[in-house]
């Protein structure tokens, strides 16, 4: 289990802001990187509506700012391991990044 700040752990669950209180987003932290330029947190989105989503990369900024409550703890992960290698090989190679603006805003990206 990685940690990170004390606060975040790999298989915690976090609900998330939404514009929407009726479309709360729910986060399962994937991994945890400390790089050299920056802190990334892997997460997929637990949804009533979608079931769940890839894989997604998010400055430790962006989601500290997303998420306000831990409502679970040891969840497995493993299911997003083939997602989480392909985007740290693209990251490690300049070829990916990471979001910097909240999970909603995200999610809003394909509406």
């Amino acid at each position: 289990m990685t940690k990170l700040n004390n606060k975040f752990e790999t298989g915690q669950v976090w609900s998330c802001r939404s514009v929407s209180s009726s479309n709360e987003h729910k986060a399962l932290i994937v991994s945890i990187d400390e790089f050299e330029d920056e802190n990334v947190i892997g997460i997929a989105v637990i949804s009533q509506d979608s079931g769940g989503s890839p894989f997604m990369p998010f400055s430790i900024k962006a989601f500290s700012a997303s998420a306000f409550e831990l409502i679970d703890t040891g969840r497995e992960t493993s299911d997003f391991n083939d997602g989480y290698q392909y985007w740290k090989e693209l990251y490690i190679d300049g070829e990916a990044g990471v979001y910097d603006i909240s999970i909603d805003e995200v999610l809003g990206l394909n509406s």
